[in-house]
């Protein structure tokens, strides 16, 4: 399927898919929502939103799961307002994969607003006005002006998140009730089943969200103490693979590799900069699609050690970010996703905030398809190990 599709193209989709679903192989129908809206984005479109909404309609309710999820991702970059009818019935689709893509999208477009041609933004109106800021009265003023938007994020989060985790936690346990007593029933209800089990999996996200709020919002300890890169480093993979694993993506079939020097020792609040590292490689992990060849997919972790500062790089092959995600992501706002992200969009803020708290810095660099290079500086131990 060619992005050039056409009206004539979309009615005559239409057509065949109703009379025959099979009249395009599925490996062909999951590549159509991509495409019409490419040409929806194109000024001026190239089919109009109602035939191509009919289209998607169908493709939403397709019998292979990949071409549901290819429609939810697609429509992450399609603003109309006929779409949200489609993204919420996915939103409720028996496969978790197709249910997480449709939740992304929906939270998307409801946190960025649409381009005047329909796409993505590319820089927040925050960060805009950061910018616009420092433009205009300096660099310390910026950061001035973020810091104390961040306190008063804190004192929200830090007033709000432990009410919302005490209803959140008593519901958890009740559906799980529910759900063990149906698994009991003589004849179980299918649908009901499905539903309960789809309200729980919503009940968990919420609860990792309102974790990671308060993670984002706490202060990292003073405290600090001399600690060995090369061990936070290996438990952060390990942790980062036990939090991946069964996600799709198998840690097993991804080539890690740690070249760190054993010597280099720094000055940290431990826990904190253990999970700003499991936040990264856990990315790493999820970076590479599933149908990649699993001895193509890697991993390298390496670091050394100069001028008082040690250097960690963590570089995967995955599929990598276009520029208008990479943008995003480097705005460093917590809850922002893009469209390949399906967790709480708090990982790499807090990551970056435990690092830049201990006095040191956390870049990204990406490319589509190429994949992406993360690399973090931090102080050594007065004393440490240098190159």
């Amino acid at each position: 399927m060619t992005p050039e599709l056409t009206l004539p193209d979309v009615e005559q989709l239409v057509n065949h898919l109703r009379e025959n679903r099979g009249a395009v192989a599925w490996t062909e129908r999951r590549h159509i929502p991509a495409a019409l809206v490419r040409v929806l984005q194109a000024i001026p479109p190239a089919v109009n939103a109602g035939a191509a909404a009919e289209l998607l309609n169908l493709l939403a309710s397709d019998p292979k799961w990949e071409v549901r999820k290819a429609v939810a991702d697609a429509l992450r970059h399609a603003q109309d307002d006929r779409f949200t009818k489609t993204l919420v019935q996915l939103s409720g689709d028996e496969n978790t994969f197709v249910r997480r893509a449709a939740d992304g999208a929906l939270e998307r477009r409801r946190s960025a607003p649409a381009s005047a041609n329909g796409g993505l933004r590319v820089v927040s109106s925050f960060a805009g006005k950061l910018a616009q800021l420092e433009q205009k009265h300096g660099t310390e003023a910026a950061r001035l002006a973020r810091q104390i938007g961040e306190t008063y994020y804190d004192q929200l989060v830090g007033a709000t998140a432990p009410d919302a985790r005490g209803i959140l936690t008593p519901l958890a346990s009740r559906l799980d009730r529910m759900i063990d007593q149906l698994a009991r029933m003589p004849v179980q209800p299918g649908r009901l089943r499905r539903s309960l089990q789809q309200m729980r999996e919503r009940v968990d996200l919420l609860a990792h969200m309102v974790d990671d709020m308060r993670s984002f919002a706490l202060p990292v300890p003073p405290t600090r103490r001399p600690e060995r890169l090369a061990e936070i480093l290996a438990e952060a993979e390990r942790l980062a693979q036990e939090a991946v694993d069964g996600r799709g993506n198998e840690p097993s079939n991804i080539r890690v590799v740690q070249a760190v020097d054993g010597a280099i020792t720094v000055e940290v609040a431990r826990d904190r900069v253990l999970m700003a590292f499991v936040n990264v490689i856990k990315n790493a992990f999820e970076s590479f699609p599933q149908d990649a060849t699993a001895n193509a997919r890697s991993i390298r972790i390496t670091a050394g050690a100069a001028d008082g500062v040690a250097k960690i790089r963590i570089q995967d092959n995955g599929t990598g970010m276009p520029k208008e995600d990479l943008a995003q992501i480097l705005e460093f706002l917590p809850g922002g996703k893009t469209k390949k992200n399906e967790g709480t969009g708090f990982g790499l803020p807090i990551a970056r905030r435990s690092i830049v708290a201990h006095g040191g810095t956390l870049t990204i660099e990406s490319e589509e398809g190429l994949g992406t290079t993360v690399t973090v500086t931090l102080p050594l131990e007065h004393g440490g190990s240098e190159a």
